[in-house]
C-alpha cells in the first residue's frame, strides 16, 4: 500500500476524507455500544436526574465506600443515568 499526501488533494476532497473518517469513528463507537447493550448477562435500568430548587445547576452523585466517598458524576436537569447491572444467577 502506498502512502498518499492528502494535502495535495483539492480542499473539498480533504474535507470529504475528514467527514468519512468521522463517520467511521461514529460507526465503530455505535458497534461497541451495541455489543455492550446486547450482553445477555446484564440488566439495564435508568435513574432520572433530580428535581431542582432555585439556583441549582446539578447535583453530585457519589459512591460510598467503607471509609471514603468517591465522586461519580453530576446530574443536571433532564439528565438520565443509564446503569447496567450484572444479572444474578438463579438457582436451578
Amino acid at each position: 500500500m502506498r502512502d498518499h499526501d492528502e494535502t495535495k488533494l483539492p480542499k473539498w476532497a480533504q474535507d470529504r476524507m475528514t467527514e468519512l473518517r468521522r463517520e467511521v469513528e461514529r460507526r465503530d463507537g455505535l458497534q461497541k455500544l451495541h455489543y455492550i447493550l446486547c450482553e445477555p448477562e446484564r440488566e439495564w435500568f435508568t435513574f432520572p436526574g433530580p428535581s431542582f430548587g432555585s439556583g441549582e445547576e446539578y447535583r453530585k452523585l457519589f459512591l460510598l465506600n467503607r471509609d471514603s466517598a468517591a465522586f461519580v458524576c453530576g446530574l443536571g436537569p433532564g439528565d438520565l443515568l443509564f446503569v447496567g447491572r450484572a444479572k444474578k444467577e438463579t438457582p436451578q
